[in-house]
């Protein structure tokens, strides 16, 4: 609330973590991440201050439900159905 610039410390649930860079109170910040296998994982975010004020953690759970890449082979198993779904759906 003192407008301190943050960054964001987080733990994605798959045994890998993220520090953000410090940016200025306020200002919107969109992280990736890309599961490797699909699942049920719990993220864990903080935020820290530039003066070692830290946050409580948050944490939200999410359902990775597929793994793209076993999507890309069934469609190289079976390359004319991947044109009908691009006829159909664009």
């Amino acid at each position: 609330p003192d407008g301190d610039d943050v960054k964001f410390i987080i733990e994605w649930g798959d045994g890998t973590s993220s520090t953000t860079e410090f940016i200025a109170s306020g200002q919107d910040l969109a992280e990736k991440h890309e599961w490797t296998e699909p699942g049920d994982y719990i993220i864990i975010a903080s935020a820290q201050d530039s003066r070692g004020a830290t946050s409580p953690d948050s944490t939200f759970q999410i359902k990775i439900p597929r793994n793209k890449a076993l999507e890309l082979e069934f469609f190289d198993l079976f390359p004319n159905l991947y044109r009908i779904f691009q006829i159909i759906f664009g």
